[in-house]
């Protein structure tokens, strides 16, 4: 692979409006911030109530808000997510937010009997786009190793186009701006090919649906950070833009093998970097290993007062390479991948992060892991 660094200086606008909701030293885990949505939907509820589910699967994302005074666990602090109100709801358009752990008795499903909290009659903001920001009274302590599942239970309603409805973002083929991953996505089962469910609250059944991701993303005190995937792909424009899309499809699951899983894709990869609290022309680090996670190690144990933990396995990891923080208070870095290497990267996968590194202070600013698996 070759490496291109440059700091980011594209503005998308929906970093912006999701920066624009945040409170004051919370940040995006970063699953939607280079993201434009297909639709709202009320998944398989129809006219009747029912929860749409977001699962942050433990074996893509790691390390997101590690914080000194929470040892041990990953701390989340808040959601961000797309939603509206389309009206007609019984007996009205609130919806109540939970989190759930990964049941231990049925992987990659959520554990609906003990959410870590759960918060009703919520509001969905109609504007702009629908972002609506909700930070959890208390941090909440999610356990290493376990996926998260983050479950939006709307109303029934009375009309077929009303009630609360998220944004979604699909990963199957259509004619509209459907995001594509590559063959790092299974296809089968359903619980490993794609990242939303629903509950019938009814009988609490759970059902993964097609291919796809709400537009939902984590809040944290630690960086922003996740994967991308630069690719060719005609009609999701977004992700043909250096540095690509940050989605939990081909951010995560890059078209890069050859051949690839969609006709004509070479996708190349990159990881991108945001911390509105650390100033720009900064130097961040990028890192990376092959494989899996490691053990995470607080930075604060490293240099007492930084923010954020390192999740790469220290004996395997490699540089990557070190850019100044940009315009937005980004960064981001590219792997130019040389053509002979594609045919040798099917069922391969790396982790990416990025430190910053505060010269006034002297801190370390990291963000959370992100594997991609090609």
């Amino acid at each position: 692979m070759r490496t291109t660094m440059q700091p980011l200086t594209i503005a998308v606008p929906l970093a912006v409006l999701f920066a624009a909701a945040l409170p004051a030293q919370l940040f995006l885990a970063g699953t939607s911030q280079r993201t434009v949505a297909n639709s709202y939907t009320r998944g398989m509820a129809g006219f009747d109530a029912g929860e749409l589910l977001q699962k942050f699967d433990a074996d893509q994302l790691r390390g997101f808000g590690i914080e000194a005074a929470f040892p041990g666990v990953q701390t989340v602090r808040g959601v961000v997510l797309q939603a509206r109100d389309f009206g007609f709801s019984v007996p009205d358009g609130s919806f109540t937010l939970s989190l759930y752990t990964e049941d231990p008795q049925r992987p990659d499903f959520p554990e609906l009997s003990s959410p870590l909290v759960s918060l009703p009659d919520l509001i969905a903001n109609g504007f702009p786009l629908g972002v609506t920001t909700v930070v959890f009274p208390n941090p909440v302590a999610v356990p290493i190793g376990r996926d998260l599942f983050v479950g939006v239970r709307v109303n029934a309603m009375t009309s077929q186009f009303g009630g609360t409805r998220l944004n979604v973002l699909f990963g199957n083929a259509g004619a509209s701006n459907h995001e594509l991953p590559g063959g790092g996505l299974p296809t089968s089962p359903p619980e490993q090919a794609s990242h939303r469910l629903f509950r019938d609250v009814v009988t609490d059944a759970i059902t993964y649906q097609s291919s796809g991701q709400y537009m939902i993303d984590l809040l944290t005190s630690a960086p922003s950070g996740f994967p991308s995937a630069l690719t060719n792909q005609a009609n999701y424009a977004l992700s043909t833009i250096v540095p690509g899309c940050t989605t939990m499809l081909s951010g995560l699951h890059p078209d890069a093998a050859s051949p690839p899983r969609q006709a004509g894709r070479a996708d190349e990869v990159g990881f991108v970097y945001t911390d509105p609290l650390l100033a720009q022309g900064n130097p961040v680090l990028f890192v990376a290993s092959f494989g899996t996670f490691g053990p995470i190690v607080p930075l604060d144990q490293l240099v007492p007062g930084s923010i954020g933990g390192l999740c790469l396995p220290t004996t395997d990891l490699f540089p990557l390479g070190i850019v100044a923080l940009g315009a937005g208070n980004s960064a981001f870095l590219m792997q130019t991948i040389d053509p002979a290497v594609r045919p040798a990267l099917h069922g391969q996968a790396w982790v990416q992060q990025a430190i910053g590194y505060d010269l006034v202070t002297g801190v370390l600013r990291g963000s959370q892991c992100g594997r991609q698996r090609f």
